[in-house]
């Protein structure tokens, strides 16, 4: 994925996105990360599992690309990985956070999928990071089961290709490990698990102060403007062949 900083992922034919809406992104109140571990987990075990990829890292991935399925693109497209392009002919027009060639932030507008529903957004991920690009099949495959021993290896797989940020591996696995995914990569269920994390939170005021909701909703917008996304190879040739 490289080229000059742009924000999010791209494959052949995929432009890599920005933070849509950055701005419109809400915090992650307890309730609202408990009920979306909770709804995305059948289709995060299926989509993963049958592409042989960690359903712990792509939880994290949604959660962290989605603003815990809060942003508008997660609402109104079903795209929780932040695709551009069409799906099906369906797309969406937003406006996108992007970095140019010095580095600065910019906003445009861009054309993001739109898809019938959240698994289909997990499977075109999960056909990106097992299938690879069009110039290496290989791209990912530091995510693949077979190749990644645990879910760590498999997140920090990620950084340098999925995301150029240096600290992105290290974000997906702090979610993984705040909220117990791990346990979706046996096949088990993390309701109670991420439950136990908000309450542990909220139950901690006597050490230390819990964050508001206003400062979780900050952290993660800046969690978000660190994830600066590098083209695929193959789409920036396009981009000088046009």
């Amino acid at each position: 994925m490289r080229k000059p900083i742009i924000l999010k992922l791209a494959l052949t034919g995929l432009v890599a996105c920005g933070l849509v809406g950055a701005d419109q992104v809400k915090p992650a109140a307890s309730t609202q990360t408990t009920q979306f571990i909770s709804t995305l987990s059948t289709p995060v075990k299926t989509v993963a599992n049958q592409y042989k990829l960690y359903p712990s890292v792509m939880m994290a991935q949604a959660a962290l690309e989605s603003g815990w399925g809060t942003s508008q693109l997660s609402t109104s497209a079903n795209n929780y990985f932040g695709v551009k392009g069409s799906y099906n002919g369906q797309s969406v027009t937003m406006s996108t956070a992007e970095y140019d060639a010095n580095g600065q932030l910019y906003y445009t507008n861009a054309a993001f999928k739109k898809y019938p529903s959240v698994q289909e957004s997990m499977v075109d991920n999960a056909q990106l990071l097992r299938n690879g690009t069009a110039w290496d099949s290989s791209y990912y495959s530091g995510t693949w089961r077979e190749n990644a021993a645990t879910y760590q290896d498999a997140a920090n797989a990620l950084t340098g290709k999925y995301a150029t940020a240096p600290t992105y591996g290290t974000s997906l696995i702090n979610l993984i490990q705040t909220y117990g995914l791990s346990t979706l990569d046996s096949g088990g269920s993390v309701a109670s698990e991420s439950s136990t994390a908000d309450s542990s939170s909220a139950n901690s005021n006597s050490a230390t102060t819990t964050p508001t909701t206003r400062q979780q909703g900050q952290r993660l917008r800046r969690q978000q403007l660190s994830q600066r996304r590098l083209l695929i190879p193959r789409v920036r040739m396009a981009n000088q062949w046009y």
